[in-house]
């Protein structure tokens, strides 16, 4: 993970490389850190669980040569989960957002994320109202709605580094993730991928990417809650379907609902 975060950071350095863009959460130190957890460490963890967040065990029972590694990242803002849209607009750009950055990541180390549900999309308001990516060469220009999207964890993550070398977890060591609830998006969305890859994990198939965008879609469509019409509802189903049926994130960024907010090549906005 730290070799693919540290990978998707310097797609944020806008230097003269062909592919940009500041979609990712940006990484800035990585430690690896011997022992338990200090008890303000441990304080922080029992103030966040009493909100009933948190998934995991509590941390207090570490051995004194226990190995672990603490990232420090920028702050991305509140995650899709707890981030309240004021209009289906601000869904759309949030959509595109991810799209351009999948679809970069894509081109440049062959990269899937794998595990993009809401809580790995975090959010900030801003009053930026532009931003821009760079995609094989060609700058793309878009509207952000106000709002600044990153991607996080890449715990289950596959990218090709630079050396030639291929990161990836081998989800076939954990059937569990594929055993969720049926008609429930998110485990639908792991079973589909286990179908697209076929059990190579070490593969790369772009697919799965379009497959999270099929799920975000759901997402925005069913559990979140903003002023909609019937019209702009209609348009984010029928990209729900079609995420479907997309090979990538990058063929993804052509679909219609996207139509009107982005330009290539020069900024015209």
């Amino acid at each position: 993970e730290t070799a693919i975060v540290k990978s998707l950071t310097e797609l944020s350095a806008n230097d003269t490389r062909k592919n940009f863009t500041d979609g990712f959460i940006r990484l800035v130190n990585a430690s690896v850190c011997r022992g338990p957890y200090s008890k303000k460490l441990l304080t922080a963890w029992d103030k966040y669980a009493v909100k009933g967040e948190s998934e995991n065990e509590k941390p207090d029972n570490l051995p004194s040569n226990q190995l672990y590694i603490a990232y420090t990242c920028e702050d991305g803002g509140a995650d899709l989960e707890h981030f309240e849209f004021r209009s289906a607009t601000e869904a759309v750009a949030l959509l595109f957002q991810i799209v351009v950055a999948l679809a970069v990541a894509e081109e440049q180390s062959q990269f899937e994320h794998r595990d993009l549900h809401w809580g790995n999309v975090l959010i900030k308001r801003t009053r930026v109202q532009k931003k821009q990516a760079r995609l094989n060469g060609v700058d793309i220009n878009m509207q952000t709605s106000g709002l600044n999207v990153t991607i996080i964890d890449f715990t289950l993550s596959r990218l090709t580094a630079d050396s030639g070398e291929t990161f990836f977890l081998d989800l076939n060591a954990d059937p569990e993730l594929f055993n969720g609830p049926k008609k429930h998006c998110q485990s639908e969305t792991y079973r589909r991928m286990k179908k697209a890859i076929k059990g190579k994990w070490d593969a790369y198939e772009p697919k799965t990417n379009a497959l999270w965008l099929h799920y975000l879609a759901d997402t925005v469509l069913e559990q979140k809650h903003y002023s909609v019409t019937m019209e702009q509802k209609k348009a984010l189903s029928d990209f729900r379907k079609r995420a479907l049926t997309y090979k990538s994130a990058h063929a993804a960024m052509f679909d219609e609902l996207f139509s009107g907010i982005w330009t290539s090549g020069k900024s015209s906005f």
